[in-house]
């Protein structure tokens, strides 16, 4: 025994005899080899294996998918595969395989057949050797098959038992119950009567039973059309129930029903209900109504919708034009005229509104009123004309307007009033026509309400005009609203559309009517009256340079008249003439005439002079002098105190404090020489510094006090004496030095007091005496650099002793 084998090769246990006696080792090739026990034979893609058949040498079986695998003699295929030559898509329902060949029932109900067709048993109309499996000819639709080969007892129609002669044949069952055989007939194999010929297509015979078709309740007992091997439920359920847990003990619910075999509840179709549960078929719904897919009920149609039909899942909105005012309509109802409905399923039919109409049946928008029409109320059908004077400026008006002043409407249905044209006028509102301007009027614009008259200077002779014609040159018209103008008269003129003559003004003149200006006077002539018809000469004395003057003109001043009496010439720089004066003159002294022609002299500015006559210019003052007016013949030293670096100055500069100007004239100030000062400006000396006092350079605008350990017994110094060895000066400002008092005594010079006599001659010598000898030359070295420098900081001018602590004197 063995439990399986890959290819020809043996796998498992050994094959051993009856005594347990291995007779072939595993591994062994074989050819041929039978097994005893039963081997799993896996399906392609693992698939479920649903039904089997075997005839022979091929095995088929039929997978979870529908599809066919096969193995066997064919090819030597020794593991299954998937037989391919089906159409696509299709799958077996039932199939049947014998030794040679094999037959299957597609879930389209058409025979497929393939493999030995020596004797026409494929049903393909011929005969062959191996054929792939193809379509079974003839288009019937089978439900049922069987094959078969070998031998056939020649007893039986149906049932081989392996006796009889060779014989290879098919049967099948069409869907109506009729048996159709094709193939070998030997001993009646094909059940057409005596043993005869072989049929290479299916031919119908016939069979005991129900008019003579095959009863395959066996097959298929709950006649469904589907074999029992492939049907979920065989026997199936009744109707109002259905298959729950593989059990008919589903009672349908309200909404649904099931036919009789049913595996489930089916919802009631859309346009069906049903109210009671169990049951096994469903309600149509009335018209007005509908039901949706599942209803238990059937719904009444709101309003704004219809439904005309029975067995509907839905009703039907009403059209935009139409309306249903009520539940359960079976029809939609036209918007009347004067109405309209721009939305579907509305319950009612909008008013046109004032400036609109409708003018038929099912309208689902109201029109506007067009341009010249108008309607004032709503709901209407149509509109109404404007009337002639009036007018209906734009579409949907709801009124007429009347036409303004200045136009008109002449007939009915206008949309907008015509414009009086020009040379016409409609004076009131509603006009229906124009009337035209009259003579002595006119009116250049449209849409007017009157005419205008022709202003004074204007005419108009005819109807109709447009404009006012200007009265030509020479002619005037002092009147409006007149047909023609009057000539002007001598002396006088006019120009086009004067409204009046114009006598002629001074300096001009006309000699003659109908004039259209006047005449200049010539020069040298004058008219001196408007309204004048000729010039007069100018009298002698008097010029007249320009034409068209009124009068003649005396010499203007410096200026004297020409011999014609027409110019005049001026007069010479360094001369004027005033006015009522004949000649010209010489300018006076102080005074100065730079230009030709002039009226008047020019004084002297201050600070410049003039001592001649007849001249253009005047003198600047020199420095050190001054001219403090205008009109000066002669210019001023600076007084004392006073001094002027420049020329041409109108005043002197004061001496600046610590400065002073000794003498008439000067040019420059003199600085206070170191000793004096001066705290005033505009002076004409320094003054000395006070006894107790010194001044340390020049230019000095103040004195400073000596300080303490110092003094100035004389008045201009600039410095202050240090007080001796034995004396001592205790105050500022001090005049003379003070002698120490008995008991005290003071070897250092330039010291503000006196110390107690304690100590040896010597070291009094050696304290007092070596400092003080460095200290006076220290003081004269600072004095004589003081000196040197000038100018500079005011403060103390001397280093005293105070200045020097007792400490520092010891050392």
């Amino acid at each position: 025994y063995w439990s399986g084998k890959s290819g020809n090769n043996l796998t498992g246990f050994q094959l051993v005899d009856s005594e347990g006696v291995p007779t072939i080792a595993a591994g062994t090739v074989i050819n041929n080899a039978i097994q005893r026990e039963p081997i799993h034979i896996p399906m392609p893609n693992n698939e479920p294996a649903l039904a089997i058949d075997s005839g022979g040498w091929i095995t088929t079986v039929i997978v979870g998918d529908g599809k066919a695998v096969f193995w066997g003699h064919d090819g030597d295929n020794s593991t299954p595969v998937f037989q391919t030559s089906f159409p696509v898509g299709r799958t077996v329902i039932s199939f049947s395989q014998s030794r040679n060949h094999g037959c299957a029932i597609l879930d389209n109900f058409e025979a497929w057949c393939g493999g030995q067709n020596g004797m026409g048993q494929l049903g393909l109309n011929t005969t062959g050797g191996n054929t792939p499996i193809s379509m079974v000819t003839g288009g019937q639709e089978f439900v049922g098959i069987a094959t078969g080969s070998y031998y056939f007892n020649e007893n039986s129609r149906w049932n081989s038992t392996y006796q009889g002669a060779q014989t290879a044949s098919s049967c099948a069952i069409n869907v109506t119950g009729y048996v159709f055989c094709w193939g070998s007939d030997e001993l009646g194999t094909l059940g057409d009567g005596p043993p005869c010929c072989g049929e290479y297509s299916p031919k119908r015979i016939y069979s005991p039973g129900r008019d003579g078709r095959a009863d395959i309740g066996d097959r298929d007992p709950d006649g469904d059309g589907i074999i029992s091997i492939l049907d979920d439920l065989p026997y199936g359920c009744p109707s109002g129930v259905f298959l729950v847990n593989g059990a008919c003990t589903g009672v349908t619910t309200a909404g649904y029903y099931s036919l009789e075999y049913s595996t489930l509840q089916h919802p009631c179709p859309s346009g069906t209900f049903q109210p009671s549960p169990g049951q096994d078929h469903c309600l149509t719904s009335s018209a007005g109504h509908y039901s949706p897919e599942g209803s238990a009920n059937e719904i009444i149609c709101p309003i704004g919708n219809y439904q005309p039909y029975t067995g509907q899942g839905a009703c039907i909105e009403a059209d935009s034009g139409n309306y249903v005012s009520t539940e359960g309509e079976t029809r939609q109802y036209q918007c009347s005229p004067g109405n309209y409905q721009p939305w579907s399923g509305q319950d009612g039919c909008l008013e046109a509104q004032p400036g609109n109409f409708v003018s038929g049946f099912g309208s689902d928008r109201q029109t506007s009123c067009a341009g010249g029409y108008y309607q004032e109320f709503s709901g209407m059908e149509s509109c109404t004309p404007a009337d002639p004077g009036f007018y209906a400026s734009s579409e949907g008006s709801t009124s007429q307007e009347p036409c303004q002043p200045g136009s008109f409407s002449s007939s009915e249905g206008q949309d907008s009033c015509v414009a009086a044209s020009p040379g016409y006028f409609v004076l009131d509102a509603e006009g229906t026509a124009q009337s035209a301007c009259q003579p002595g009027q006119y009116q250049p614009d449209s849409g007017q309400m009157q005419c205008l008259a022709a202003d004074p200077g204007n005419y108009t002779s005819s109807e109709s005009a447009v404009q006012q014609s200007p009265c030509s040159s020479g002619y005037y018209q002092p009147d409006p609203g007149q047909t023609s103008c009057i000539e002007s008269e001598a002396g006088y003129f006019s120009q086009e559309g004067a409204s009046s003559q114009t006598a002629c003004p001074s300096g001009t003149f006309s000699s003659s009517s109908g004039e259209s200006e006047c005449t200049p006077a010539d020069p040298g002539y004058y008219v001196e009256l408007d309204g004048a018809t000729g010039q007069t000469a100018c009298p002698p004395g008097q010029f007249q340079s320009s034409s068209g003057s009124g009068s003649c003109e005396e010499a203007p001043p410096g200026q004297t008249v020409s011999s014609d009496g027409t110019s005049t010439l001026e007069c010479s720089p360094g001369t004027y003439k005033p006015e009522n004066q004949s000649t010209c003159l010489e300018a006076s002294p102080g005074h100065f005439v730079n230009e030709s022609g002039a009226s008047s002299q020019t004084p002297c500015e201050p600070g410049s002079y003039r001592s001649t006559s007849g001249k253009t210019s005047c003198v600047p003052a020199s420095p050190g002098n001054y001219v403090p007016e205008e009109g000066s013949t002669g210019q001023t030293l600076c007084p004392k105190g006073e001094f002027q670096s420049i020329g041409g100055e109108s005043s002197c500069n004061q001496a600046m404090p610590g400065h002073h100007v000794p003498q008439e004239g000067a040019r420059s100030q003199t600085s206070c020489k170191a000793g004096n000062f001066q705290p005033e400006s505009g002076q004409e000396d320094c003054m000395p510094a006070d006894p107790g006092n010194f001044v340390s350079q020049s230019g000095a605008t103040s004195q400073f006090a000596c300080q303490p350990g110092t003094f100035q017994g004389e008045s201009g110094s600039s410095s202050c004496d240090s007080a001796q060895p034995g004396n001592f000066v205790p105050n500022a400002g001090a005049t003379e030095q003070t002698e120490c008092p008995g008991g005290q005594e003071q070897e250092l010079g330039g010291q503000a007091s006196c110390v107690d006599l304690d100590r040896p001659l010597w070291l009094s010598l050696l304290i007092f005496g070596v400092p003080s000898i460095v200290l006076g030359t220290m003081a004269i070295l600072y004095i004589s650099n003081r000196k040197k420098g000038g100018g500079g900081d005011r403060g103390k001018a001397y280093m005293y002793s105070e200045d020097l602590t007792v400490g520092q004197l010891r050392k």
